[in-house]
């Protein structure tokens, strides 16, 4: 098997080498979908079929797609974590499910997989 490592944050590559530089626009996440599709086409003279638009499309939503998944599960930890602060911190079911928008089951488990009993 044989790896190639390309680091396309190096200035210096993108100067040298035109592959990098459509990896480095494809691969960015702060280049739009229309955009990426201009570059190719217009500093890369590649033609737009319908083929490659999908495919350009497809990537960018691919990749929206993760940053979406891990920005919920980063939102998902940091609750549950607040969740069992205010457990921690003996404060009424009422009010840490009112704050967090979790049920009275989904609590009570925070608390029970911590060992640490809710008040009422």
């Amino acid at each position: 098997m044989n790896i190639a490592l390309i680091n396309l944050s190096n200035p210096e590559n993108l100067k040298k080498d035109n592959a990098i530089k459509l990896l480095s626009v494809l691969l960015s996440q702060e280049i739009i979908a229309t955009e990426k599709k201009r570059v190719l086409k217009d500093n890369f003279k590649i033609p737009m079929t319908t083929e490659i638009e999908e495919g350009v499309n497809y990537m960018c939503n691919l990749s929206d797609g993760v940053e979406r998944r891990g920005m919920e599960k980063g939102m998902e930890k940091a609750t549950g974590n607040m969740v069992l602060e205010l457990i921690k911190a003996k404060q009424p079911l009422s009010l840490i499910m009112q704050v967090s928008k979790y049920s009275a089951e989904r609590i009570a488990e925070i608390g029970k997989r911590n060992g640490i009993p809710l008040i009422d």
